[in-house]
């Protein structure tokens, strides 16, 4: 059975819920400020995600490709190893790879 809790007057549920919502008030702006670090570090500084760190191939060509906007992006050419072959394969590393982390 669940203990039943008397408050002596009317005010004092009120007290209870200002104190609760003053604890959830601090939560919450201790786990915004946790999150907004991340953000700012993550487009600001080093990124806080785990960096994976691939050798440098040397069986690839260094490319570099100007974009609409004028950034220079720098890749690696690597050519197929059968006679027969359909195309390119434009591989996108993801945030915090590089251009050797393709299999």
């Amino acid at each position: 059975m669940l203990p039943t809790i008397y408050f002596p007057s009317a005010a004092a549920p009120f007290a209870v819920m200002l104190m609760v919502g003053i604890v959830l008030r601090i939560v919450s702006r201790l786990v915004l400020l946790s999150t907004r670090h991340r953000s700012q570090c993550l487009f600001s500084e080093t990124a806080w995600l785990p960096r994976d760190r691939y050798a440098v191939r040397k069986d690839g060509e260094d490319v570099l490709m100007l974009t609409n906007n004028g950034q220079y992006l720098l890749g690696s050419f690597f050519r197929h190893t059968s006679e027969n072959y359909r195309g390119v394969v434009l591989f996108c590393h993801e945030l915090n790879g590089n251009r050797y982390g393709v299999s």
